[in-house]
């Protein structure tokens, strides 16, 4: 498999990540095949790009993420950047923990917000696999403070299609402030249980844009067109909405 380059220079890649693909191993025994794995085949200078990590025995421990500045979750496609050399890893992951990457997602969801837009400010905490904000109340969870801007791209039927601005980037963020807003999204089975999916089976979540300044100093735009199969859903959707 080859990743798609959406844009690539002496210092970054970006490429549409498809869903289904793990980003990272979790651990040197783990034996899917990864994102990173598939980077280093295709730029092997990445190997020995990524964070310092020591094992207990205090030797230097295999670099399970090389080139990984941020993450996606396994069924989310859409743009990430991957970093080929030391110094742009550093400036990366330092521009991602300042919040100065603006990111931007579609996402489908059932019903539709109140609110055509707003800002869903709630922390979240996780329960095993599942975050939520519902944590008042409840022992053993750590809150952590969550942003995400929302505004409504186009009606249909019963579902609503969302433009999604994470200010935080918790794990499930998005998902868990969609469910909170009792719009959660299609096709995503850990917080829409008993719903139809549309024929999906992965949720319409997809990173479509990343706006930052490059290494070089470069203000930048980069965009990951919608996946077939989403693009699919919504032709279906625009169908429906003009039979009626």
């Amino acid at each position: 498999m080859t990743l798609s380059i959406i844009y690539e220079d002496s210092d970054i890649v970006a490429i549409n990540k498809p869903a289904g693909l793990t980003v990272h191993k979790t651990s040197a025994n783990d034996p899917q095949i990864t994102l990173a794995d598939l980077a280093v085949q295709q730029w092997p200078e990445m190997k020995g790009v990524g964070d310092r990590v020591n094992s207990p025995s205090g030797e230097h421990a295999a670099n399970l993420r090389p080139g990984i500045v941020h993450r996606l979750d396994r069924d989310t496609s859409g743009v990430m950047l991957l970093a080929k050399t030391q110094k742009a890893f550093d400036y990366l992951k330092g521009l991602f923990q300042e919040h100065k990457i603006q990111k931007t997602y579609l996402a489908l969801v059932y019903g539709a917000p109140k609110n055509s837009r707003g800002i869903i400010d709630s922390p979240v905490a996780r329960i095993g696999a599942k975050t939520t904000t519902r944590i008042h109340g409840t022992r053993d969870l750590v809150e952590r403070s969550a942003v995400t801007e929302y505004r409504t791209v186009q009606s249909f039927d019963g579902y609503t299609l969302l433009e999604c601005m994470p200010k935080t980037g918790r794990t499930h963020q998005i998902r868990a402030h969609l469910k909170s807003l009792e719009c959660p999204i299609v096709g995503d089975k850990l917080y829409s249980q008993n719903k139809l999916m549309l024929g999906l089976n992965r949720p319409f979540l997809h990173a479509r844009r990343l706006e930052f300044v490059s290494p070089s100093g470069v203000s930048m735009t980069i965009e990951a067109d919608l996946p077939p199969e989403l693009e699919a859903v919504l032709e279906e959707l625009d169908k429906t909405l003009a039979m009626r």
